[in-house]
């Protein structure tokens, strides 16, 4: 297991070269939706890793973090700057903090940086957005890169749903 989830991780971010073709997609998605003033979640399973390599590239979204190395005051303050600021468009949230009991209706778009095995997760998470009080159609993407396990996984989840 720990093999594939190393493997995993090359497919978010190339460690020799530092970069990654999701982050550069990203980023022309987060501008575009950013643009039209809507606001995008985007969850990983890494918050160590991924969230924090992430969140540099997208300061210029004001950009919030959510993970579980916050407190509960600092959790709901991101939550709530979130909401209610308008210039923060992005929040970045690790699949596991942010994926059950939270109201997010602000954003209007979702990100799945990376995949899980279980296909009820990547719904719950997205289901952070399905709430009373949303006022616009909820965009989901899942990021995969095509040709390694990622692309496996991404057929795997797509069986589980049928």
């Amino acid at each position: 297991m720990a093999l594939i989830t190393k493997l995993k991780q090359i497919c978010n971010i190339d460690p020799a070269s530092k970069e990654s073709c999701k982050l550069e997609y990203l980023l022309e998605k987060l501008e575009e939706i950013s643009e039209q003033d809507d606001k995008a979640l985007v969850f990983s399973q890494y918050p160590e890793k991924t969230l924090k390599f992430l969140e540099p590239d997208l300061k210029q979204f004001n950009t919030l973090v959510y993970h579980g190395s916050l407190s509960d005051s600092q959790r709901d303050k991101v939550v709530k700057r979130f909401q209610e600021e308008e210039h923060s468009r992005v929040l970045l949230m690790s699949v596991k903090a942010g994926g059950l009991g939270l109201t997010l209706t602000r954003a209007n778009f979702v990100f799945h940086f990376d995949l899980w095995w279980n296909p009820s997760v990547a719904t719950q998470a997205e289901d952070r957005t399905h709430r009373i009080g949303q006022k616009k159609t909820v965009f989901v993407t899942s990021l995969f890169t095509v040709g390694t396990i990622e692309e496996r996984i991404q057929n795997l989840l797509k069986r589980k749903r049928e």
